[in-house]
């Protein structure tokens, strides 16, 4: 599988767990994916031992977790998601939206937005989704 393969798949698996936790909880605390050198997705958590984390701090915690496994080169693609405030290209003030971080070994990082609101008749309304240059904070741009 090529990285663009890999990180679409890595988008795909973040935004289809997060849309059902929205629809069944109405929330989620952040959430990461990897892809192993047998190009395997994994799903992953991340605990700071608090009953009610901040969600930086999951967000630090998973990106920990993410960092020893690429150091240690057991993965070549991660992605973090989380539940954030964001303004869209063109918008007109802050609205709810899963982001995601992606990264892969062998590609640039990508930071993708999709807008959603919850509505108790129809339940959960999704935008559009839009991009832009993510960091990298797992993989370092000298190791590809």
């Amino acid at each position: 599988m090529n990285p663009r393969d890999e990180m679409d798949m890595l988008l795909d698996s973040q935004l289809g767990f997060a849309q059902e936790m929205l629809s069944k909880h109405g929330e989620f605390y952040p959430f990461a994916a990897h892809v192993n050198f047998e190009g395997e997705l994994a799903l992953v958590s991340g605990t700071t031992g608090e009953e009610k984390p901040l969600s930086d701090d999951v967000i630090d915690v998973l990106y920990a977790g993410l960092c020893r496994q690429a150091e240690a080169g057991e993965i070549r693609a991660a992605a973090v998601c989380a539940d954030v405030l964001v303004e869209p290209p063109g918008g007109s003030g802050k609205t709810d939206a899963i982001r995601v971080d992606i990264e892969h070994s062998h590609s640039d990082p990508v930071r993708v937005f999709l807008p959603y609101e919850k509505n108790r008749r129809s339940g959960l309304i999704l935008g559009e989704l839009f991009a832009a240059r993510g960091n990298a904070r797992v993989f370092s741009r000298s190791e590809s």
